[in-house]
């Protein structure tokens, strides 16, 4: 059974807000976002952003922004985090292949932003 079956973790949902540009607080350009996680109850959600042409080329440059730091613009299919692009290019990386983000992970997460 898999974290997301057990309930463990969050399940990528890939056309939530895909390819919405995200840029920080400044306006800056962060990457683009390639899928949400969400936890079992919807109640929690981050966003996969890939960031630059090389990271994306080599499969590298994911991270993950907790919804709770974003602004989103439909209109413009931007969304705003309100850190700043260095803070989110540092957060721990994620597996570009992760269909799953456990628990562990979200901690770290968490605590890279203060959350």
């Amino acid at each position: 059974m898999s974290p997301a079956e057990a309930g463990e973790g969050f399940r990528r949902l890939q056309e939530r807000h895909a390819h919405y540009h995200v840029v920080d607080r400044d306006g800056d350009k962060i990457g683009t976002v390639e899928a949400a996680f969400v936890d079992e109850d919807n109640q929690r959600e981050y966003l996969e952003v890939k960031g630059g042409l090389l990271g994306r080329a080599l499969g590298t440059g994911s991270f993950l922004v907790p919804m709770a730091l974003c602004t989103v613009n439909d209109d413009e299919r931007i969304i705003r985090v309100s850190a700043d692009k260095e803070k989110v290019k540092v957060s721990p990386p994620l597996d570009a292949a992760a269909e799953v983000v456990t628990r562990e992970h979200e901690s770290i997460i968490r605590g890279h932003y203060g959350l």
